[in-house]
């Protein structure tokens, strides 16, 4: 091992002289640094060029002749430059030192190397970025302030109004000494029954703090007028309550409610109907029940929007034919007036589907003969089952079965679409298996009026639908209470069973006047029966006009049946007569509802729901068509 070492540094060297003898003398000229640093670095690059082949051809030597790599490697003088120090071996020179890492950058203050110097332009974004993001916070710190303060100023003031706030010099019946505080927020004003101790201010100021309000109810006071500051609340206000007062004309600011749909002036003392002083491009629902009017004016055809018009119980004679500019019109009620015709222009009015008209000369009073129950032959009980506008509802018995005895007020007894006494004789003639009708009529002493029904007391029962709301006007508002979900085969039977009511109905000349889903009960066996004849009535009339108002509750039939079919299958029936985006907005007809499938049953609906009365079947024919048709062919056994 000494001996290789040995040979080893003379190998090193003979390099290393071999390498000086060709460079030269080995030593700078002093005189020209420049220079000498220049031929240095030349030959710098040739002795290790030179190198770098003769350590290859050695290499390829020793392989060939079998020598050692250890003694052709080159040694560390072959690589010196000028000017360093010599090794411990030559000290006349010094090996250089290999530098392998890149060249040396400059570093930053946290270590990493610097980024190239940014161009002016570069910096200018840079500088309109950096104002742009200081703006936008600035921006967003100034609006969270502003909403903080405003938050807080807002609860400073509403703690302030309720704090000023006297609530115990509040009177409900006088609104100017409500606070101010909340009542912005106010929806609905409950002010019926305050008799003289009402107060309603004439300042607008006052009003104005009501721009909320959406109903009022002013029933059952004595007012003659209402003050013109009520105008402020027009944008709002939609249904207001005007019943039981003393009113002998509409008051004008009534038509300066631009937003108002439903209005009820019922129990006043109004002696005529014209469109002046009502809003004509808002109002849909118009009551006018039970006051006195004699006369209505052609220009009640400007109520273009009206629905559902309430003329029961009035001293009316004759019914305009301007009536009939009211397209849109769908019930209509002229109970117990003196109505001796009515025009078959309004009886073809396009929409028209419930109508009632008892208590008038062109309706008739069938006589009662064989449901006839005397008063002693009943035992009545001390439990109210209910009360009503024309009598009260007791529990009793009649033959040991437990009944339900509606006893009516008087002799005069006013139900909300006609009298009690229609009521009762209808149910008097009135006996079908799918019809809820009296058992019998309780004959007043002097055998001149009824006293009341004797009805069978119903268990297990359902309403099949929700009468109509201030949203819905003339439609159903769903479906009952206990009645959400119906399957197809009760959906098909419910639709059978009332059409077989109504084709019986109109078979004896009677109009029901108020088919809805509401006055259709099911039992606990799923069967439905079609029931309340209070707006029933038997027409005195021309065969014309007796086509005319089966025509109409065919309509009416058609909505009840498309109900059935919207509510409980989510498919929409062929309708014509209202338009999609009007049945979209009304909750009828929901976007994702399929059509009917072609058919003979599409058909047959298609013609019920259509504008021309002429073209609608009559009962008879539907029932016959349905019982026709395979899915309701064993309905009719």
């Amino acid at each position: 091992r000494a001996g290789r070492a040995g040979e080893r540094d003379s190998g090193r060297g003979r390099a290393g002289r071999a390498g000086r003898a060709a460079l030269g003398s080995g030593r700078p000229d002093e005189s020209c640094p420049t220079e000498s640093r220049g031929r240095g670095e030349e030959s710098t690059k040739h002795k290790s060029k030179a190198a770098r082949q003769g350590t290859t051809e050695s290499r390829r030597g020793s392989a060939e002749e079998g020598d050692s790599l250890e003694d052709v490697s080159p040694s560390a003088s072959d690589f010196s430059l000028p000017g360093m120090r010599n090794s411990s071996l030559f000290e006349e020179e010094v090996p250089p030192e290999i530098n392998m890492r890149r060249r040396t950058v400059n570093r930053s203050r946290m270590g990493e190397p610097r980024r190239r110097a940014a161009r002016s332009s570069d910096v200018k974004a840079g500088r309109s970025t950096s104002l742009l993001e200081w703006a936008k916070a600035v921006t967003l710190t100034a609006v969270a302030i502003g909403s903080f303060l405003a938050f807080v100023r807002s609860r400073k003031t509403a703690w302030l109004e309720r704090s000023a706030a006297d609530f115990a010099k509040i009177s409900r019946c006088n609104i100017t000494t409500y606070p101010t505080w909340r009542i912005h927020e106010l929806e609905e004003l409950k002010l019926s029954g305050c008799g003289d101790g009402l107060v309603l201010p004439e300042d607008r100021a006052a009003w104005s703090r009501f721009a909320s309000l959406r109903k009022m109810d002013l029933n059952n006071n004595s007012l003659t007028s209402l003050p013109d500051g009520m105008e402020t609340i027009s944008s709002s206000l939609e249904i207001l309550f005007l019943s039981e007062n003393s009113f002998t004309s509409v008051p004008d600011v009534i038509g300066k409610l631009n937003h108002l749909r439903v209005l009820s002036l019922r129990g006043n003392k109004l002696a005529e109907l014209s469109s002046d002083n009502l809003p004509t491009r808002s109002l849909v629902w118009l009551i006018l029940t039970s006051n006195r009017i004699e006369t209505i004016y052609p220009n009640v055809k400007e109520l273009k929007l009206i629905r559902k018009l309430m003329l029961s119980h009035n001293k009316i004679e004759v019914i305009p034919s301007e009536l009939a500019g009211c397209k849109n019109l769908e019930l209509i009620r002229l109970s117990d007036n003196s109505i001796s015709s009515i025009p078959l222009e309004v009886l073809s009015l396009p929409r028209l589907s419930w109508i009632s008209m008892s208590g008038n000369p062109i309706a008739t009073r069938p006589k009662v003969r064989d449901k006839l129950i005397p008063r002693g032959d009943i035992e009545f009980s001390s439990s109210v089952l209910g009360s009503g506008a024309s009598g009260t509802v007791i529990r009793g018995k009649y033959h040991g079965e437990d009944v339900a005895v509606k006893v009516f007020k008087g002799r005069g007894s006013l139900g909300s679409d006609g009298l009690a006494l229609d009521e009762a004789v209808i149910n008097g003639i009135v006996n079908h298996r799918h019809v809820v009708s009296a058992v019998g009529v309780i004959p007043s002493d002097d055998g001149q009026w009824y006293e009341g029904m004797v009805m069978k007391l119903l268990r297990g029962t359902k309403s099949l639908g929700k009468v109509p709301s201030f949203d819905t006007v003339t439609r159903d508002e769903g479906p009952g209470k206990h009645a959400s979900t119906m399957s197809e085969d009760d959906v098909r039977r419910t639709i059978w069973n009332v059409a077989s009511a109504l084709t019986y109905l109109h078979s004896i000349n009677v109009t029901h006047g108020d088919v809805y889903l509401h006055n259709v009960m099911s039992d606990e066996d799923g069967v439905a029966r079609l029931s309340d004849f209070g707006a029933s009535f038997v027409c005195d009339g021309s065969e014309l006009i007796e086509e005319r108002l089966q025509s109409i509750e065919v309509l009416a039939y058609g909505r009840l049946v498309q109900d059935l079919y919207s509510w409980h299958l989510n498919v929409d029936l062929p309708d014509s007569i209202v338009a999609d985006e009007e049945r979209s907005a009304s909750g009828r007809g929901r976007g994702t509802a399929s059509a009917m499938k072609d058919g003979p049953f599409r058909d047959l609906m298609a013609s019920m729901l259509q504008p021309d009365q002429s073209l609608r079947p009559t009962f008879k024919s539907i029932t016959t068509t349905l019982s026709q048709l395979p899915d309701f062919a064993t309905l009719g056994n």
